[in-house]
């Protein structure tokens, strides 16, 4: 596996890891989803 393919999997991964932790932390997980998507558009 070439190094920029697996740079990119690692960010991934650390970008899927750190949505979870922001939506898993607040007390309306709903809310902050629906937060978190709205922001990303």
């Amino acid at each position: 596996m070439s190094f920029s393919v697996m740079l990119v999997v690692l960010l991934a991964a650390l970008l899927h890891a750190s949505w979870n932790f922001l939506v898993k932390r607040e007390e309306d997980k709903y809310l902050s989803m629906g937060a978190m998507v709205l922001r990303g558009v």
